[in-house]
């Protein structure tokens, strides 16, 4: 089923905000690791779940960005809509 271009911007809409939310996540991984590094706490496991955690918030963000722009591209949406 095709969208509508009011759907495109709904769903932009609703990407943003995960988009938002991706980036809160990885900033409270970056709080916590500069946390546990000033206490001495940071171990290799700390360390690699950090890394993981903040691969995938990564790639998240990324993901959604894109397909903001491929429905911003796809239905020439303005910025003033979002």
């Amino acid at each position: 089923m095709a969208l509508t271009r009011q759907q495109a911007l709904e769903e932009c809409k609703k990407l943003s905000k995960q988009a938002v939310n991706l980036r809160k996540q990885i900033q409270a991984v970056n709080t916590w690791i500069e946390f546990l590094s000033k206490g001495g706490k940071f171990t290799p496991e700390n360390q690699r779940k950090a890394k993981l955690q903040l691969e995938d918030y990564n790639n998240r963000l990324k993901e959604t960005v894109n397909k903001i722009k491929t429905l911003i591209n796809q239905f020439n949406l303005k910025s003033a809509e979002l």
